[in-house]
């Protein structure tokens, strides 16, 4: 029976739209660099990706500066990445948007009698913001900050489980990324449902063979409003 629902926070109820790729246009006009934009934040993004999972740990903004200092190296720009990351810091604590199912589909779950939480690759103060933002009021939130572990480390699911003392098989992560909010819950017994709202092909995951069956999705879904009924049928299935 599930019991409890784990929100991943931006993609799933934050909408990020362009922004990264925005802050990081006006960090090259900034420096003076004619680089593309979406390219150089691809590549900041996908080495951030590897960073998170070294040792020792640091904080999302703290990885950005550091490895902007990186490319800028590399691409040979005469600047200090620490002091031009600004424009990015900034858009973490902008307006961004919520998605307008967002808050509804929680409002709903509650109602139903469920624990509502957050758990998100971010940093606290990030997340503080924007829920206050929005005025939406989790029954707990759960960071990357907080457990100095990143999704889809075992550890950041491990460390909610720990923490509230439920049950793998009575929690729900729900989010739209296949590898942080699908692959690693269900490699630790929590059931998931990833939010595709963009229908991007969902096969290719497992054609590679390092991804079991097992971990598939329980369900996919394309709106949070589709969430509560597809909870009351994975419910009615056991």
């Amino acid at each position: 029976m599930i019991k409890h629902i784990i929100f991943d926070f931006f993609g799933t109820i934050s909408d990020t739209g362009t922004s990264s790729v925005d802050a990081t246009a006006q960090i090259l006009v900034n420096v003076g660099s004619s680089l593309d934009p979406a390219v150089f934040y691809n590549e900041w993004k996908t080495v951030k990706r590897v960073r998170m999972d070294e040792e020792p740990f640091y904080t999302e903004k703290e990885h950005y500066a550091r490895i902007l200092c990186e490319l800028f190296e590399k691409y040979g720009i005469d600047a200090d990445g620490r002091k031009e990351v600004k424009p990015y810091i900034d858009m973490l604590f902008g307006d961004r948007k919520v998605f307008p199912d967002a808050k509804a589909c929680i409002e709903e779950l509650k109602a139903m009698g469920l624990d509502v939480v957050i758990g998100s690759t971010t940093d606290n103060d990030v997340l503080e913001h924007h829920l206050h933002m929005y005025g939406i009021v989790p029954d707990d939130c759960f960071t990357s900050e907080d457990f100095n572990v990143y999704k889809p480390h075992p550890e950041f699911y491990r460390s909610i489980l720990e923490k509230t003392g439920w049950a793998s098989d009575e929690c729900l992560f729900i989010g739209d990324s296949l590898g942080d909010d699908v692959f690693g819950p269900r490699a630790e017994g929590m059931h998931a449902v990833w939010l595709n709202r963009k229908n991007k092909a969902y096969g290719d995951a497992f054609k590679s063979g390092t991804i079991k069956e097992e971990q598939a999705p329980d369900r996919i879904i394309t709106s949070l409003s589709e969430l509560p009924d597809a909870v009351i049928r994975m419910n009615s299935l056991r």
